[in-house]
């Protein structure tokens, strides 16, 4: 039998010895490697390299043609806000209920806040990513970590002095002592994790990073 006709379907074909095929008119079959995705062997005239992975023309089309649909119109920015929001609230509603029953706060609960906010936000926005989705996100966390403080504080004047019972969670009178109070509310404990939690929301929004050259790059 011929080596040309020898296979071993346990072992992929090494790229050197890809079969021959034009991919331009100007095709330099002495520097014929694979595509990353494809595998369709493609000449130095034609490589592109997206992230350090040499791709041909076509997968490169259709990598910028999903990133471009990755992207949110705004027509889903008033969905992810609202989205947001209501995470927003359902997080501070479910922390309220966490110091009720425990009476006590756990620092660490915040990182749900980047969580609960940014696949709000994703969900809400059919999985689009971009800059403002990012932005609504953070806005919504930080929405979220006020209003985890603000109901804690309520908590504990409604429970602890006398004939505040009788107030609501959103007594006016409640309000003007929370905003009193804040400067002495944070500490640098909470700052380290309300950081931890609006690292996180940024992340779940951001758009695929994507890098094109057209030679791979030094490290």
């Amino acid at each position: 039998m011929a080596d040309d006709e020898v296979e071993d379907p346990g072992v992929p074909a090494p790229v050197a010895i890809a079969p021959a095929a034009a991919c331009c008119a100007a095709s330099d079959a002495a520097t014929a490697a694979a595509c990353a995705l494809c595998r369709k062997p493609i000449c130095r005239n034609c490589q592109r390299f997206v992230n350090q992975k040499q791709v041909c023309i076509d997968c490169l089309r259709k990598i910028l043609a999903e990133i471009a649909a990755e992207q949110a119109t705004g027509a889903r920015l008033l969905f992810a806000v609202l989205g947001g929001v209501v995470a927003a609230v359902l997080c501070g509603a479910a922390w309220t209920a966490m110091v009720v029953a425990t009476n006590m706060e756990i620092g660490y609960a915040a990182v749900g806040v980047g969580l609960a906010t940014g696949y709000g936000v994703l969900l809400s926005a059919r999985r689009k990513k971009n800059f403002n989705l990012q932005v609504v996100t953070i806005l919504c966390a930080i929405l979220d970590l006020i209003l985890r403080k603000y109901f804690t504080v309520a908590h504990m004047i409604l429970t602890h002095v006398k004939d505040a019972e009788r107030l609501s969670y959103f007594d006016a009178r409640l309000v003007k002592i929370f905003i009193a109070m804040v400067p002495d509310l944070m500490t640098w404990f909470d700052a380290l994790w309300a950081f931890i939690a609006l690292r996180i929301a940024w992340r779940i929004p951001k758009p695929t990073d994507v890098r094109v050259t057209r030679a791979r790059v030094a490290a």
